[in-house]
């Protein structure tokens, strides 16, 4: 049933076209992991947040209720952090690549300036991961818990500017939690994210 309500949403959505963007966002990711499970899990040690990078491009189109957008994005989120023990230290680095859907409800705008709440969903995979514990590294891309396909609800809060017909200028921030629904180990891993994005959008029609 949820399959057969997302195709109906989607075909909806493609036949409401009001006027459609490609956009760019990039900005930085300020993420907390959680685990559960592990041997190296956060009672043994001190988990810290990591900041990363964060790229997306999309296309995004307005739905015959005005209020109302639909995007779709193709993203790179970097997912940091450190951690340390009495007696090591540790650091993650990874990379994840993805897709990102997203609804959007302008709730103000004027003339040149409107803000909006916005609800989606991302999947993603590893394309990148290193671990270090001291002087030692360890690739991530063969660890069950980070690896596989990973869920990845989102809210936000966007404000953009138009500065003229053909383009405008967006600012946003997102929370979001990626959940690895295929991982059947006993060690789980979660991201807990804080997004900040700069965006620049430009109009097709």
């Amino acid at each position: 049933m949820k399959k057969i309500l997302l195709i109906v949403l989607v075909s909806l959505t493609f036949q409401s076209i009001r006027a459609q963007e490609i956009y760019f966002n990039t900005g930085k990711n300020y993420t907390g992991y959680s685990f559960k499970g592990s041997s190296n899990n956060s009672s043994q040690f001190k988990l810290h947040s990591g900041t990363g990078n964060f790229y997306e491009v999309g296309y995004a189109l307005l739905l015959n209720n005005e209020n109302f957008n639909y995007s779709f994005g193709l993203c790179l989120n970097e997912y940091n952090a450190t951690g340390n023990s009495l007696t090591n230290s540790y650091a993650w680095d990874t990379s994840y690549m993805g897709v990102t859907n997203a609804i959007s409800y302008t709730f103000y705008y004027d003339d040149n300036f409107d803000v909006s709440v916005k609800g989606g969903f991302g999947i993603s995979t590893i394309i990148y991961g290193k671990q270090r514990i001291n002087e030692m590294y360890l690739d991530l891309i063969s660890q069950q818990e980070f690896s596989g396909i990973f869920i990845q609800p989102l809210l936000g809060l966007q404000a953009k500017y138009n500065v003229s017909n053909d383009y405008y200028l967006s600012f946003g921030y997102n929370y979001s939690k990626s959940i690895n629904l295929f991982n059947n180990t006993d060690e789980q891993l979660s991201f807990n994210n804080h997004q900040f994005q700069f965006g620049i959008h430009f109009a097709l029609d």
